[in-house]
């Protein structure tokens, strides 16, 4: 492994890959021992994610099961999935996002205090790695509004970030590079990617078309 990928993040990436091509496979796939073959690499997938440290490649390899089962409950259409559906939309996706947020905002100082903490070794490493990308968030929303339209340019998001120099998160990244412009048209993007979903899901039998 340590041959082929840089770091375990680059290969929990490449297992994440892994896992939803084996989803899809799984779904079209009628042999009784080509399956059991993938619920295998399923399960060594998920181990192998684990000791990568990657807590989102986790968690999103974890997800991919609740997805596929998220298709089915909308492709069924009926009463008891559509409260199901309800409830998963309307109380736990918000509650996780207010829990999330809670964490978030009891944490910044810390954050802030983290070169301090980090120096005099008063954090360990998960730790060290959570607080970062905490401070991540606090200084890129005061980037943002200090330059809300058209960001700082493509290439330039750490500019406003010192004495950070690295961006663990794609979005903040991008909101940064481009502003609130970028985000629209981000947002829009990945809106659209949901609409083809659903229509998918109403027009094909084969619950993988939209998976």
């Amino acid at each position: 492994i340590q041959s082929v990928f840089t770091n375990p993040l680059v290969y929990a990436q490449f297992l994440l890959i892994s896992l939803t091509t084996t989803f899809y496979l799984k779904g079209v796939n009628k042999n009784f021992v080509m399956s059991c073959v993938m619920n295998v690499n399923i399960g060594t997938s998920l181990f192998l994610l684990y000791f990568t440290g990657s807590r989102a490649g986790l968690i999103l390899g974890l997800g991919l099961p609740l997805v596929s089962q998220y298709i089915k409950l909308y492709q069924k259409n009926n009463q008891i999935s559509k409260r199901i559906l309800q409830i998963t939309n309307f109380v736990i996706i918000p509650i996780s996002a207010i829990l999330l947020v809670y964490y978030i905002v009891q944490n910044v100082d810390e954050a802030n205090n983290l070169h301090y903490l980090f120096v005099n070794e008063m954090v360990d490493q998960e730790t060290t790695s959570n607080l970062a990308r905490i401070l991540q968030l606090s200084k890129g929303a005061v980037a943002f509004i200090n330059q809300p339209i058209l960001g700082y340019g493509m290439g330039q998001a750490l500019v406003p970030m010192d004495p950070l120099n690295s961006i663990d998160n794609y979005y903040l990244t991008m909101i940064l590079a481009t502003g609130g412009v970028g985000l629209l048209i981000l947002v829009c993007f990945i809106v659209s990617i949901f609409n083809v979903g659903k229509k998918n899901i109403l027009l094909y039998e084969d619950k993988q078309s939209s998976f």
